[in-house]
């Protein structure tokens, strides 16, 4: 399984639900994917995704998550807790859609 790093993220407004997160990418190299892409990559074991998180300084893994009403979503793992942390990401709106 492969391991790719967001550093970007496409959503509606700042604060918003991990439901909400439209696309996670990488700046650097310039792609991006849609959330139901990395949803489905996470689930049948293609990629693992993490993401830098500068509060607690280390890489974190990126989960699917489900909200009350049942809606997946994706967020950050760390100590057997989920954190709401991509949304802080720098938006990716010029990095090229792969998936």
């Amino acid at each position: 399984m492969t391991e790719l790093e967001i550093n970007s993220a496409v959503y509606p407004y700042g604060d918003c639900s991990p439901a909400e997160i439209e696309f996670l990418g990488n700046l650097i190299l310039g792609w991006k994917l849609s959330k139901d892409s990395v949803i489905r990559r996470i689930e049948n074991s293609h990629n693992s995704f993490v993401a830098y998180d500068h509060m607690r300084q280390k890489m974190l893994q990126i989960v699917v998550v489900k909200s009350a009403e049942g809606n997946k979503g994706l967020a950050t793992f760390d100590a057997g807790r989920t954190w709401n942390t991509l949304h802080g990401l720098p938006k990716c709106d010029k990095c090229t859609l792969i998936d």
